[in-house]
């Protein structure tokens, strides 16, 4: 599945997940089960619009493409899946935490 064929609906947000840390700095590799995190650090890739039951159409404000995001690793489980060594995820826009600021 191509990710520019693919466009979330419903208020559904597509994020990808930015690559752990392998190993420190200092060059001592991190264990598989030291990052087993329960926060995943993520980027926006295409967000969506909803419509409410009165007709009316909501847009997503809060985030946009290339937003830095934190949400739970259990995230879009099932609608997860890998292109090119990059996991990408479908999840509501509740399941994000918070949004990375500058």
């Amino acid at each position: 599945m191509e990710i520019s064929k693919v466009k979330p609906l419903n208020g559904y947000i597509i994020v990808k997940d930015n690559k752990r840390k392998e190993q420190t700095t200092g060059g001592i590799y991190i264990p598989k089960k030291a990052k087993d995190d329960h926060i995943v650090h993520g980027t926006i890739v295409e967000t969506s619009s909803w419509r409410l039951k009165d007709g009316t159409i909501m847009k997503q404000e809060d985030v946009a493409p290339d937003d830095q995001v934190l949400y739970t690793f259990t995230a879009g489980a099932g609608n997860a899946w890998d292109e090119e060594g990059i996991t990408y995820r479908v999840i509501k826009t509740v399941e994000i935490l918070a949004k990375l600021v500058e």
